[in-house]
C-alpha cells in the first residue's frame, strides 16, 4: 500500500510543473525560452513569471500597433524595395568617392562639397581657391572626372577652363595600361582615382600651362579650318 501510495504521488501528470494546454501552446510559440524556464524551475522560481512574460507581451503588443509601426519606420527610414537593393544608388557612389578619393583632402588640401544630385545623375565637388575636382556619375560602370581651373580667364569663346582625366593623360607623358572595362561603379570610381593620383599631381597643385597651351593649340586649328574650309572633291 504504502508503495502504490508513493507511485500515485510520483505520477507524471503530478510533477510535471506546466501541464500542455491552449495556453501553454501559444505561450511556446511566442516565449519558448520563457516556457522552458518555467518548467525547469521549481514553484518558488515560477512566481517570478509575471516579471519576465510582462515586458516580453507589452513589447509584443507595441510591436502590433500601427502607431508604433509608423514611428518605428520614420526613425529607421524607409525601407527600400527587394529588387532595388542590389542596384548602385547614389548614397553608394557617395561612400566610393569619399573613400577611393581621400587623398585630394590628405595630400592636397582640397575640401571635400556635399553630394549633388540632378535626375539619375550625381557628382561630389573638391575645391580649393586654385583648384576644383568634380567627380561624376550618371548611369552604367561610369566615373568622370573633371579638373577646373578656378582662377582661369577665358580669351576666347572656345576655350575651356576645366578638362577631363583623359586630357591631363595626354600632357603627362604617361602611358597608361590597356585595362578591361569596370565590372562595377565601385570598381569605376577606385580606377578614376587611381589614375587622377598617378598622372595629376601638377594639375592638383595648380599647374595648367600644358592643358591649356594644348587646349590653345586645339582651337587654333579649329579657326583656320572654319576660315579655309576644304573644297568638296
Amino acid at each position: 500500500m504504502h508503495l502504490q501510495m508513493r507511485q500515485r504521488t510520483t505520477s507524471p501528470e503530478e510533477s510535471f510543473p506546466i501541464r500542455f494546454d491552449p495556453f501553454r501552446e501559444a505561450l511556446l510559440k511566442r516565449f519558448p525560452l520563457t516556457v522552458v524556464y518555467l518548467s525547469s524551475v521549481s514553484a518558488p522560481g515560477r512566481l517570478a513569471a509575471p516579471l519576465i512574460v510582462a515586458p516580453l507581451a507589452v513589447a509584443a503588443v507595441f510591436a502590433r500597433c500601427p502607431a508604433f509601426r509608423v514611428r518605428y519606420h520614420l526613425a529607421r527610414g524607409p525601407r527600400r524595395p527587394a529588387w532595388t537593393r542590389d542596384m548602385y544608388s547614389h548614397d553608394d557612389f557617395a561612400k566610393d568617392v569619399i573613400r577611393n578619393f581621400e587623398f585630394l583632402e590628405l595630400e592636397y588640401a582640397l575640401r571635400r562639397e556635399p553630394m549633388h544630385v540632378e535626375g539619375t545623375g550625381c557628382w561630389v565637388a573638391y575645391a580649393n581657391p586654385t583648384v576644383r575636382v568634380i567627380v561624376e556619375h550618371e548611369l552604367g560602370n561610369y566615373c568622370g572626372v573633371t579638373i577646373q581651373n578656378v582662377r582661369h580667364v577665358k580669351r576666347d569663346p572656345l576655350e575651356r577652363s576645366e578638362f577631363d582625366l583623359e586630357e591631363i593623360i595626354a600632357v603627362s607623358g604617361l602611358k597608361q595600361p590597356r585595362r578591361q572595362d569596370a565590372r562595377s561603379p565601385g570598381e569605376a570610381v577606385g580606377r578614376a582615382a587611381e589614375t587622377l593620383r598617378a598622372v595629376g599631381g601638377p594639375v592638383l597643385k595648380g599647374e595648367f600651362e600644358a592643358l591649356h597651351t594644348r587646349q590653345l593649340k586645339l582651337v587654333e586649328a579649329l579657326r583656320k579650318s572654319q576660315q579655309n574650309p576644304l573644297e568638296p572633291s
